[in-house]
């Protein structure tokens, strides 16, 4: 029971980042619940959701209207805190027996200048919700022992999206990755995915 616990935080955070609601509702229901696991085209030494955040200290309730959330998530990741770090995410769908890209793509390459951008589209879902961010903002995830703590709320497995989505198997795939001061980048990368269906509400 130990084990499934963070690995049930794991999947809170990438749910966060992807529910941002504009025209067509989605359900997405896991392959395995509340699992994610490393990206299976990692690259040589990336490594996996549980090199990013200690979710120890993260309690989750869950019922029939979503996932309440509450207590604090702390940066592991070993980089250094004046690496610059990009992130992307993108959502692929499964056809034909491999997986195929969709227009659902997002890169940035400053991540840490926008992380609590209330303009962004994962603040509202993620950020918003961190109660000491004058505190941390400064820290981003390039710096290990930072605490965000989070404030009570709720959240559920239903998204939205501005394009219209095929029914079926779709793949999240989260990608962060540190660059040192002369932009070369760092093989610790971190990489995590999570497989399932959508299913238009």
């Amino acid at each position: 029971m130990g084990r499934q616990q963070p690995v049930a935080y794991q999947v809170i955070i990438l749910l966060i980042f992807v529910s941002y609601s504009v025209e067509v509702q989605y359900e997405f229901v896991s392959d395995n619940e509340y699992v994610m696991s490393d990206c299976q085209d990692k690259p040589k030494g990336a490594l996996g959701f549980d090199s990013l955040f200690d979710m120890s200290e993260l309690t989750l309730n869950m019922s029939d209207d979503g996932v309440q959330i509450q207590g604090n998530v702390t940066s592991i990741w070993d980089v250094k805190p004046t690496d610059r770090i990009q992130g992307s995410f993108s959502v692929l769908y499964f056809d034909r027996g491999s997986w195929q890209p969709t227009i659902l793509n997002i890169v940035t390459k400053e991540f840490c200048d926008v992380m609590y951008d209330e303009r962004q589209f994962w603040y509202k879902f993620w950020t918003k919700h961190v109660i000491n961010s004058k505190d941390v903002k400064d820290k981003c995830l390039n710096v290990p022992g930072t605490k965000l703590v989070m404030e009570t709320f709720l959240t559920t497995a239903v998204f939205g999206f501005d394009v219209p989505l095929k029914e079926g198997r779709h793949k999240f795939k989260m990608d962060f990755r540190a660059f040192d001061e002369n932009n070369v980048q760092r093989e610790n990368s971190i990489c995590f995915e999570m497989t399932g269906e959508f299913y238009k509400i």
